[in-house]
């Protein structure tokens, strides 16, 4: 941080170096100041006139200010000359007054008021700034670099959201002015003001080229839709910019909307052939879409390059029990239960596989075996419980059932078929036994 703070101190006096060379280079220009005279003013001034000139090209800083205090002593002496005293006194020695006197009774001192509001503003004195306001609002246009400036004074005199408002106004009414608009983008990204919104849909409106604007702007849009609708026509101008195919493929992915997540992270992938981040997002979107044409052309490739992760064997899986008989398919799901068998995923995909072969005793077998290797899997727990009610077995299944409370209490559908179970004539041996019981012991 004290680096950082010194480099700024750094660059404020190589700012403020740069100034004065300025000044002082142009207090010995090749213009002499006498052209702007009048013959009254050349009579009246005659003597100094020659000194003034000779000082000026042997660039004699000492002669020159001592012929200069002597032509500013003289009554209303031409303003030429109190300027370049006041600019001279300023670069030699830092000195302000003689500029501000200057400023005062000269309202046309353009240079002096340019020359003080960059002196206050490298010195940190912001607050003074506030007296040159309404000179930086009128000559802004011309002068964008005043952006900076007429901002600080206003916060530094307690009127930060004032300063946003007029800023802001200011882009509203000049749109057309690029660099304005960009200098006031700038500071109103930096210092986070409340019209920053309005000010990207301006920039967007008005300067469409402009990507990093664009895509700033989606990023500050509440609505997903509207988000989207701005990177789609980004996009289309702009259909192999990397950041643009990015940003919109993310997105639309974070926002569920996968099918339209599909062109820029296609135009992605062809860009970048080795990059398999976009070929990893198409999967993702795919398996969402349950476009499985789509992913048997790229699964190989992620699981080459990335392994066996879970979404990709979930995808495995449903290729592979595609077409398969029951055997078959019992032995696949098996080996991966074994391997997977915390995972809900692969739990519902077995159990939907073997649903297919419509194998009641098969399927019950399955649930078995699933819950002996995921005590936890309170789902699967719930089936059992259904599956031996169908088979009058009402003891077993409110075993199963009890698991599945006991690690959902919360969920309502198993609450219901207790009640269920608990309320039927049927079974009110059952239901007694089981209310009774003050250990029950799971098979």
């Amino acid at each position: 941080m004290n680096n950082f703070n010194y480099t700024i101190n750094q660059m404020k006096w190589i700012i403020l170096l740069t100034l004065f060379t300025t000044l002082f280079s142009n207090a010995f220009g090749s213009e002499p100041l006498n052209n702007k005279l009048s013959k009254k003013q050349i009579e009246l001034l005659g003597p100094f006139l020659k000194q003034h000139q000779e000082a000026s090209t042997q660039k004699d800083t000492s002669a020159l200010l001592n012929i200069l205090n002597n032509i500013n002593s003289q009554p209303n002496p031409p303003k030429q000359f109190v300027f370049q005293a006041a600019e001279l006194k300023y670069t030699l020695w830092g000195e302000t007054k003689e500029i501000l006197r200057a400023v005062k009774k000269y309202p046309d001192y353009f240079k002096g008021r340019q020359v003080l509001i960059q002196h206050f503003l490298v010195t940190g004195n912001y607050k003074k700034l506030k007296y040159f306001q309404q000179f930086m609002i009128s000559n802004v246009l011309q002068y964008p670099h005043f952006v900076r400036p007429l901002y600080l004074s206003y916060k530094s005199n307690q009127q930060t959201k004032k300063g946003h408002f007029i800023l802001f106004n200011l882009v509203n009414k000049n749109k057309e002015y690029r660099t304005l608009f960009y200098k006031i983008y700038s500071l109103a990204k930096d210092q986070n003001s409340p019209y920053l919104y309005q000010i990207l849909e301006l920039g967007f409106k008005s300067y469409r080229n402009d990507v990093k604007l664009a895509l700033k702007f989606a990023e500050t849009i509440q609505s997903a839709d509207s988000t989207l609708d701005i990177y789609k026509f980004i996009y289309y101008r702009n259909k192999n910019n990397l950041e643009v195919l990015k940003k919109g493929g993310a997105f639309a992915i974070a926002t569920d909307n996968y099918h339209k997540s599909i062109p820029y992270l296609k135009k992605w992938s062809q860009l970048e052939p080795q990059n398999i981040t976009p070929v990893a997002m198409l999967h993702q979107a795919y398996s969402q879409l349950n476009s499985m044409d789509e992913i048997k052309k790229i699964l190989p490739r992620l699981i080459k390059e990335q392994g066996l992760k879970l979404p990709y064997v979930i995808s495995q899986f449903k290729i592979d029990t595609e077409g398969r008989d029951l055997p078959k398919t019992l032995k696949y799901c098996s080996q991966l239960l074994n391997q997977y068998p915390f995972n809900g995923q692969i739990q519902k995909l077995t159990v939907d596989a073997i649903r297919k072969f419509n194998a009641p005793q098969k399927l019950t077998n399955t649930l078995v075996n699933i819950e002996s290797l995921d005590p936890t899997a309170h789902h699967i727990q719930y089936l059992l419980a259904k599956s031996l009610l169908k088979k009058k077995k009402t003891d077993k299944a409110l075993i199963y059932l009890d698991k599945a409370i006991h690690t959902a209490p919360q969920n309502n559908q198993y609450q219901d078929l207790l009640s269920s179970i608990l309320s039927s004539e049927k079974t009110k041996e059952e239901s007694y036994s089981y209310l009774t019981k003050e250990n029950i012991k799971y098979e």
